[in-house]
């Protein structure tokens, strides 16, 4: 009868509505089928010109790279647990990017969320065990609940900070990052690393902590100071030997002027590249056991530089471009790359503003501190390299040959 088969219809629609919430397209099937056929190629493309898919074996996520916060409701609602009369999320906002806070206020709210207001400064010196305590404290006196989802806007230390509080706070809440600077935007909002850091290094203590949604909104990057836009393109760079071959470095060689002007349509299409190229490692290397150890490229050094200088004297994106520079110079002492190959990647880096050569003095206490934990361990160390033609590759060096390669102090505090 047909009280049956809508009460069988119902039924389905109970049992599969979680995944029918997830869908990212929907589309109406009383149209005539040619014109379905025409809207759903059309929407299909937009959508895989805009996000990125992050597959995972226990639960995936998409990566959106739009133009403003216009849609996160809709994107939040498919994600997240549906809102009831008293759901609550916590916005945990960088003060630097308050100006923002507004649009996701209002996305959230649309999507049927109380909003919390919570603020954490964006400076290195933040990623503290003490400022995630401040913040449990406030999240707890503010009622959160174990299905409260905790959203960070912001930089790369808002989004570590927030997504370590997620992790742990009830054991473990959902967390969208809405990341407003580029480097967040191409490397710290993806891929689930968390973490604040310890007297003795960067990001020592963590855990990893997938988000349900990334929402890279580029109008953020209008207000970007051009020292934390410029930073944010060392990350970029890096990217050029994640891909294989050598076309990214081609493109951002003659993108850079457009780069620079910070083209929306260019930033747009750069920014998903890069995403595309970390899904891509992320997917196959989840847990940093292996492959995933590539996307360290530069950063090795530039840890310890970062360290080394006092934190908050370099950007990481700086130190990470004079990592690059090491990594390269590496490369040509390996025989991966001929000479001229470390002046080309300097070249790049310096026309984007960057900083390749370390301040002065600190380059010999930067990669003391690099072997420091291998010597007390009678561990090789692990370094990434760039091949000429593109990719790298992870090699195992003694300290001392480290130091032999890249401990030569000339040309420091250029």
């Amino acid at each position: 009868s047909s009280e049956e088969r809508t009460a069988r219809l119902q039924g389905l629609l109970r049992a599969r509505g979680r995944w029918y919430r997830r869908c990212d397209l929907r589309f109406e099937t009383t149209v005539p089928p040619e014109v379905l056929a025409e809207r759903v190629v059309e929407r299909v493309l937009a959508l895989e010109r805009t996000t990125v898919a992050v597959r995972l074996p226990a639960e995936g996520y998409r990566v959106h790279v739009e133009p403003s916060y216009g849609g996160l409701g809709d994107a939040l609602a498919r994600r997240l647990p549906p809102a009831g009369a008293a759901a609550q999320v916590a916005l945990i906002v960088d003060p630097n990017a308050a100006e923002h806070a507004a649009g996701a206020e209002a996305a959230l709210q649309g999507a049927g969320y109380a909003v919390r207001r919570f603020t954490m400064p964006g400076q290195e010196e933040a990623k503290s065990l003490e400022t995630v305590r401040q913040l449990i404290d406030a999240l707890l006196a503010a009622g959160m609940q174990r299905g409260s989802p905790v959203i960070s806007l912001g930089g790369g230390v808002t989004g570590d900070v927030a997504g370590f509080v997620a992790a742990v706070l009830h054991r473990g809440v959902p967390v969208v990052h809405l990341p407003t600077t580029l480097l967040a935007m191409v490397d710290a909002a993806v891929g689930g690393k968390t973490g604040v850091n310890h007297p003795t290094g960067k990001n020592l203590i963590g855990a990893f902590h997938q988000p349900r949604l990334v929402w890279a909104a580029l109008d953020s990057l209008r207000t970007l100071p051009d020292r934390e836009f410029r930073a944010g393109l060392a990350e970029v760079v890096k990217y050029a030997w994640i891909e294989t071959g050598t076309k990214l470095l081609a493109d951002l060689e003659r993108q850079r002027d457009a780069i620079l002007r910070r083209d929306p349509a260019c930033l747009q299409a750069l920014v998903r590249r890069c995403v595309a190229l970390k899904a891509q490692v992320v997917e196959a290397d989840a847990g940093e056991k292996g492959l995933r150890r590539i996307l360290n490229l530069g950063h090795t050094l530039g840890h310890a530089l970062e360290a080394e200088s006092g934190y908050g004297r370099l950007l990481h994106g700086e130190a990470v471009a004079m990592g690059l520079v090491a990594a390269a110079r590496l490369a040509v002492a390996l025989g991966r790359a001929r000479s001229g190959f470390p002046e080309r990647v300097a070249a790049l880096l310096e026309g984007f503003g960057l900083p390749t050569v370390p301040p002065a003095g600190i380059l010999n206490r930067a990669v003391d501190r690099v072997l420091m934990d291998k010597k007390a361990a009678g561990r090789r160390v692990a370094f990434v390299v760039p091949r000429e033609q593109g990719g790298c590759e992870i090699v195992d060096l003694e300290p001392e040959e480290l130091r032999q390669y890249i401990e030569t102090e000339r040309g420091e505090g250029r």
